[in-house]
């Protein structure tokens, strides 16, 4: 009766599960969803490269001049992307933006820069919906920085 016992197991590993989460939300500790908040680090800066493949980066209050971009590394800070100065790399890890909407992206920004969230309407493939899904994970308001080629 080996089976039984197992499932016994199973169920006492969830029922533990269950109430450590329910705790977590009690308490305030619980993962979050939605989208990013402000962060306690107001802009990410590239302090440099390390010999094994990261970045260290530390905090700062303006972003400075030659700073390189982190790209989606913003995200982890709580910061949102700036969809006019990133890749369609990094555009992919917003919501709602596969390769073929963050390479369309890319190409609506060298045509025209996007003064707002609301003005990447304008993209095909993206609509009111997917505008409305970006709100606190992305900001238009840099330059527009196209590929070279």
């Amino acid at each position: 009766m080996t089976g039984g016992r197992e499932l016994a197991q199973a169920d006492a590993a969830l029922a533990v599960g269950l109430v450590v989460w329910g705790l977590a939300v009690i308490l305030g500790d619980a993962p979050r969803t939605g989208s990013p908040g402000p962060g306690a680090c107001e802009f990410p800066v590239a302090l440099g490269a390390s010999e094994i493949p990261s970045l260290e980066v530390g905090c700062g209050r303006i972003p400075p001049e030659d700073a390189p971009a982190l790209g989606s590394r913003v995200l982890l800070f709580g910061l949102p992307l700036e969809i006019n100065a990133v890749g369609a790399l990094a555009l992919e890890s917003l919501p709602g933006i596969g390769p073929v909407r963050a390479r369309r992206i890319v190409e609506a920004r060298c045509v025209r820069s996007f003064r707002g969230l609301d003005s990447l309407a304008r993209v095909s493939g993206i609509g009111p919906r997917t505008v409305a899904g970006l709100q606190g994970w992305a900001v238009a308001r840099a330059s527009p920085k196209c590929p070279l080629g």
